[in-house]
């Protein structure tokens, strides 16, 4: 190979490295799906693109589990696997803030998706659009800041629970 040639070989690489990159979860699922409808023969497991948008949706089914679990339409868009991962993120999460905040709270706070005894409705935890914006999946950068985000709020958690 002459140094045109690698060259040319190098730029290539770089940008479809450039393309990868700013490409989208979705847009590389997509891809990955239309290869496999396409191809004439089985294809390579996607492994780390799959377990990327399985991560993504659980993360968002571990925020947002008790608003889903209230909202009929939400808890019918889920799949049996994603409803009992959801059933146990809620469990967990309430054994966890019953142990370590609501046990230590006066009677008439110790629900965890009330306010106070005198509320009339839940008004706890998250509330989101999942039909529309939260459910489709994040580009890099938009993921990259949410984790960000959610890994400093646990920090400032577990600050404060020591």
């Amino acid at each position: 190979m002459d140094s045109g040639d690698a060259s040319r070989y190098s730029a290539g690489v770089e940008d479809y490295y450039e393309s990868l990159l700013s490409t989208t979860d979705a847009e590389l699922l997509k891809r990955a799906w239309r290869n496999e409808k396409a191809a004439p023969e089985i294809l390579q497991y996607e492994t780390a693109l799959v377990q990327l948008a399985r991560e993504q949706i659980q993360l968002m089914i571990e925020n947002y589990a008790f608003h889903i679990q209230k909202n009929a339409d939400l808890w019918n868009c889920i799949s049996k696997q994603e409803e009992k991962f959801a059933e146990r993120c809620i469990h967990d999460m309430e054994q966890h803030l019953d142990q370590s905040i609501l046990s230590k709270l006066p009677h008439g706070f110790k629900s965890h998706l009330k306010q106070s005894s005198l509320s009339l409705a839940d008004d706890m935890g998250k509330l989101a659009d999942l039909k529309q914006s939260s459910l489709s999946l994040a580009d890099d950068m938009e993921l990259k800041e949410f984790l960000e985000s959610q890994i400093n709020s646990y920090a400032l958690i577990r600050s404060i629970l020591k």
